[in-house]
């Protein structure tokens, strides 16, 4: 049940949401959740869901339907998937997978190889590993990965578990080990920065 009641400001309107303990998914043209929770996922997990950012890039064409202004500025929105590393009692923590345009990791320098690693389809013959360490291996559900896919080790962002998502695939167990590993190591590199 969702209870919304409008704040009283003297600027924009607000609305303020009260889930109860029992959710469902809702659909409408303003609002679209899952009505999952924590346990509906696994670690290890591969979603594909709407992923916003804000726009960096100035040859983005001012007709990209991915484009849209809003009023804290340009937002570049597409469905992209994210692995899930950590989950809470309401978040996860996800790292995104990207393919670059399809160039991979090939252009990118040895310094920046080092916060992403490749991702192959499980048990895939004759795969070209682009990063400096060994790929993750993924088993999707339907449709296999791009072979220029990677992940961004330290991209991690938040999901929350009634996010409208959809579960796409899986890590295999060694490679969320060894996914785990290489983020461990890149905060602690992170943490001996300057104060």
């Amino acid at each position: 049940m969702i209870t919304t009641r409008m704040a009283n400001t003297n600027g924009p309107s607000q609305a303020i949401s009260t889930f109860s303990a029992t959710r469902r998914a809702i659909h409408t043209p303003l609002c679209k959740t899952s009505g999952l929770t924590k346990r509906d996922f696994r670690i290890g997990t591969i979603l594909s869901m709407p992923f916003h950012t804000p726009n960096c890039n100035p040859n983005v064409s001012p007709t990209d339907k991915r484009l849209q202004m809003t009023c804290e500025g340009p937002v570049y929105s597409k469905c992209r998937m994210v692995i899930v590393l950590l989950i809470y009692e309401q978040d996860m923590l996800c790292v995104p997978l990207y393919t670059f345009n399809s160039s991979g990791l090939r252009n990118k320098p040895n310094h920046v190889k080092r916060e992403y690693v490749s991702a192959m389809n499980e048990n895939e013959e004759g795969f070209i590993n682009q990063g400096v360490y060994p790929p993750i291996e993924i088993k999707m559900n339907k449709f296999p990965l791009h072979p220029d896919t990677t992940v961004h080790i330290t991209g991690g962002l938040k999901v929350g578990c009634q996010e409208n998502v959809a579960r796409v695939g899986r890590t295999t167990r060694e490679s969320y080990n060894r996914l785990m590993t290489l983020w461990k190591d890149l905060n602690e590199a992170a943490k001996k920065q300057r104060w």
